[in-house]
């Protein structure tokens, strides 16, 4: 198994991402559809944020300058991707809503 962007040997302009975000303890592992799933594709360490933070960290390396990283997340975590973003300088940082009306997509662009 190798790591997010290992296997990359280029830039992008766009990278969008669903890594595992639920959260270790959360209950609705255990309900639903969701018992089926391996749990290395929904669960990440560090409340549900491990591999997110992991990826906000190393992607600009793979990303053109300004281009965008944008994740799906669990519906509570939009405040906190957000902060991992700025705090690796990000920019023109957004948040959109799914069809339900939850926080569920975070993206952002490198700095030119």
């Amino acid at each position: 198994m190798g790591s997010w962007l290992e296997p990359l040997q280029e830039t992008f302009h766009l990278i969008l991402s669903n890594p595992p975000y639920i959260d270790p303890q959360d209950p609705h592992l255990d309900k639903g559809d969701v018992r089926f799933e391996p749990r290395s594709a929904l669960v990440a360490d560090e409340k549900g944020l491990a591999d997110i933070r992991w990826i906000i960290a190393q992607a600009p390396s793979y990303l053109v300058s300004g281009g965008w990283l944008v994740f799906e997340h669990g519906f509570d975590q939009a405040a906190e991707v957000r902060a991992l973003f700025e705090a690796q300088g990000y920019q023109d940082v957004f948040t959109r809503q799914d069809i339900s009306g939850h926080d569920r997509i975070t993206g952002a662009r490198t700095p030119h």
